[in-house]
């Protein structure tokens, strides 16, 4: 996305900006100004003790060349790292936040300090800012006021980078195309893998930008991922904002509605666009085409006979020469050479481009040794299945072009860290991905990050990958050579044991960050499929767990449900394979008793989870907890309270003598469960006890879980106990009266802080209603407490 915000021009305007923007980012009111100028700031701006962020405003004179900045960035992030040391609180994550363009030199930087410092340190550009802002109305109209209507960008998505002096220039297959637009509102560009339809639809955006007054580029690659593709791509440029629990199909609507109401003439980009048996892509193709003044441009391998097709041909003879020459200035001994090399690899741009960086890179290789080889090396393909549909012209091309790729690439020379960064790349559900996620979103050791970067800089010598500053790309076709190769098959057990590890790290938080994780895993359950892959069924079945786990919390119902009974069905079949294994049989158990428990068989869903208990006995995790929770909620419900009571008793002790909450969180929950359920039992006594304790860890606790919800419910069930225990106390009508008034007070703080969240809709706000009217009408307050009643029966929350 490109955006036209003018850095502010004042230090300390910049400084408080940068404060107000990641309040904004980050939801949170932790974020202060450190200090100010003159006082040791240790490096520091801003900071946040909640989220343990530091930040430091560089606001730079931008007139001086890009050497100068860069020099002095860098010198910056070793000043602030040295300062950072006597910093005395507690530091996760440092960020430089600076007017500046993203320089790769101090991405790198970054990068390797935080290798070292063993910490999250990184680089924040302008450009990386500007996008924040649109996300913020409020941030835009106190620091850009001039600026007061919406802003919508030219360009709605982010783009690939492409050095067009590096493309060769497909002139005539564009001004056909840009023809045909005038002519058609769809237009598919087909062609085989290789052949450099990503490259020309590059092109065409290019020079088709100035015709339109927006463009939006989608990378298709696995399907058309609706809540991807709109919600992630678009929601911020078109200026939404969604409540975190907003279901995708919403999300999906309003993003269309607000696409389709923008005025003027819109083009939209998809590259790889392919079949799909779940989604009907020719109807949310016209829905995308609702408005007028809107075209659609898309590449594929597959025939679209519902739309008009363009057919994309190799480029020329001569063509393909100023490729190879364009990537390899050696081993060109004659130009028959060339020529035959360009022959054997059928004219296609991908290979050609392949053999060049190849021959470039490796000593005592020429053109005329990579031509032997390819004449001799006879090597089969198509170990794991992969599926192409719809069009057998491509079927066989894409044999003949698998096998060349393969026999270009030994992949048995790769290093075992070139493996784990193909590996990982093979997966790459968009096709790309920034080499800080790769570090962050696989378990590999810290100590390690070095030899990976390194690997991915090697790949991109030879040209398996490429690599943009600190984004790296693969192409699909190196993605499916890769995964149909024989040498390679074992490395993905070591993928999914770092995917599922990083999976079960995002449940346990409840974290929506996980997102790109969701992708990798649906991509590796539908590329990893076969006899072959049956010694990785345990982490497949932990994976397939790990998602079901995601897409409840986020809300995800249809996929919930599918992934839950392809889980239960294939765990059936598989159960007693793992009898040995009591951290996966534990792990699925209580999954299952989800299952069971959504579809309201009860009476399964507590067998599961006390199987689930059974095997996890021994094992000292937290899941025996959760199981424990569940069958507490399930009793409660079910009006059992001696169950309830036991197994919350039961909690409670294994938490206790497995240090599971140092912080305070759960045992405050606990405690407030077990006033309740004392409070039903009749015993007030103990009530008021474990409710006075829930409210007091709570306020102690250190934990980031804790929150205003909690402390408001804690309250209102207080006032409740406190009520209840009077009315039903021998006490004289004057101490009555004194408790009732705490009944009140505490009531009164439980309704200011439930209403201060601004839950839109707040659904429980019917039940603090009804509480309080019992309580205001037990003090004898009779006006309040049919103010309240009203309130709770007029509430068009159910």
């Amino acid at each position: 996305m490109k955006f036209q915000f003018e850095p502010l021009d004042d230090e300390y305007g910049f400084q408080e900006f940068i404060n107000d923007l990641f309040n904004a980012k980050f939801a949170t009111n932790s974020f202060e100004e450190y200090r100010s100028k003159g006082l040791a700031q240790f490096g520091i701006d801003v900071y946040s003790p909640e989220l343990r962020i530091a930040v430091q405003a560089k606001k730079k004179k931008l007139s001086r060349n890009k050497l100068v900045l860069t020099k002095e960035l860098v010198a910056d992030f070793d000043q602030s790292i040295e300062l950072l040391k006597s910093f005395p609180y507690p530091v996760d994550t440092f960020i430089v936040a600076s007017t500046t363009p993203k320089y790769s030199e101090v991405q790198d930087k970054a990068i390797s300090l935080s290798l070292r410092e063993q910490k999250k340190i990184q680089f924040l550009a302008w450009e990386d800012i500007e996008k924040d802002l649109t996300a913020y109305p409020k941030l835009r109209s106190k620091y850009y006021p001039h600026l007061q209507t919406e802003i919508i960008p030219r360009e709605l998505t982010i783009i690939p980078k492409k050095d067009l002096s590096k493309i060769e220039d497909r002139k005539d297959d564009v001004e056909k195309i840009a023809s045909l637009l005038t002519l058609h509102d769809v237009v598919s560009i087909k062609a085989v893998g290789g052949t450099g339809k990503t490259t020309l639809l590059y092109q065409l955006y290019q020079k088709q930008l100035p015709n339109f007054e927006h463009s939006v580029w989608i990378n298709y690659q696995l399907d058309f991922k609706r809540e991807w593709a709109f919600n992630t791509a678009l929601h911020v440029s078109l200026g939404l904002a969604f409540p975190e629990n907003t279901s995708v199909d919403v999300k999906y609507e309003t993003v269309l509605m607000k696409f389709n109401s923008l005025k003027g003439s819109k083009i939209i980009y998809i590259d790889n666009l392919s079949h799909q048996d779940d989604l009907n892509l020719n109807r949310e193709l016209g829905r995308l085409l609702a408005s007028s003044r809107t075209k659609i441009i898309f590449t594929t391998r597959e025939r679209w006979n519902e739309f008009h097709q363009y057919q994309l041909i190799n480029l020329t003879l001569e063509a393909l020469r100023n490729v190879f020459i364009r990537f390899c200035k050696k081993g060109i001994e004659a130009q028959n050479e060339l020529d035959e090399l360009i022959g054997l690899v059928n004219y296609n741009v991908l290979l050609v481009v392949l053999c060049a960086k190849t021959i470039q890179n490796s000593p005592g290789l020429t053109v005329y040794k990579m031509c032997k080889a390819l004449t001799d090396m006879n090597i089969s393909s198509s170990i794991l299945p992969i599926s192409f549909v719809h069009d057998n012209e491509i079927e066989s091309n894409r044999d003949i072009l698998y096998n060349q790729i393969a026999k270009v690439f030994d992949m048995s020379r790769l290093s075992p860290w070139q493996h784990t960064a193909l590996c990982i790349l093979a997966f790459c559900p968009l096709g790309s991905l920034p080499i800080e996620e790769v570090l962050e979103a696989f378990n590999i050791d810290s100590s390690e990050h070095a030899a990976l970067v390194n690997a991915f800089n090697e790949l991109d010598q030879v040209g398996l990958v490429e690599r943009t500053d600190d984004l790296v790309l693969i192409h699909p076709v190196i993605q499916d050579v890769y995964r149909m190769d024989d040498t390679v098959i074992t490395h993905f057990s070591f993928f999914l044991g770092g995917l599922v590890y990083q999976m079960n790290e995002t449940n346990l938080k409840m974290s929506s960050s996980g997102y790109r994780l969701q992708l990798y895993a649906e991509s590796a359950l539908q590329k990893l499929t076969g006899e072959r892959t049956r010694f990785m069924t345990q982490p497949i079945l932990v994976m397939m767990n790990n998602l079901f786990v995601m897409y409840r919390y986020l809300g995800q119902e249809e996929k919930k449900i599918a992934i839950g009974k392809k889980l239960r069905n294939d765990f059936e079949r598989l159960e007693e394979t793992y009898n040995h294994d009591p951290i996966l049989l534990s792990t699925i158990y209580h999954s299952i008793a989800i299952m069971f428990f959504e579809e309201a068989n009860v009476e399964d869903a507590v067998l599961y989870f006390n199987k689930s208990i059974d095997k996890s006995r021994d094992l000292n995790n937290i899941l025996i907890v959760q199981s424990y929770i569940a069958l507490m909620d399930i009793y409660w419900k079910s009006r059992k309270w001696k169950e309830s009571l036991d197994c919350c008793q039961k909690a409670i002790s294994i938490i206790k003598s497995n240090d599971f909450d140092r912080h305070g969180y759960l045992m405050a929950m606990f405690a407030n469960q077990t006033a309740m359920i004392y409070l039903e039992l009749g015993d007030y006594s103990g009530a008021v006890d474990c409710i006075h304790a829930a409210i007091f860890i709570h306020n102690d606790s250190q934990s980031t879980a804790k929150s205003k919800a909690l402390l408001a419910q804690y309250r209102l069930n207080a006032s409740l106990i406190y009520t209840v225990t009077t009315v039903n106390s021998d006490k004289s009508q004057e101490d009555k009266a004194e408790t009732h008034k705490t009944a009140v007070l505490l009531f009164e703080n439980a309704i200011h802080d439930r209403l201060s969240l601004n839950y839109n809709p707040d659904h429980e706000l019917p039940k603090y209603y009804r509480i309080g009217a019992f309580v205001y009408h037990q003090a004898g307050n009779e006006e309040a407490a049919k103010i309240l009643r009203e309130a709770a029966e007029s509430s068009n929350v159910k």
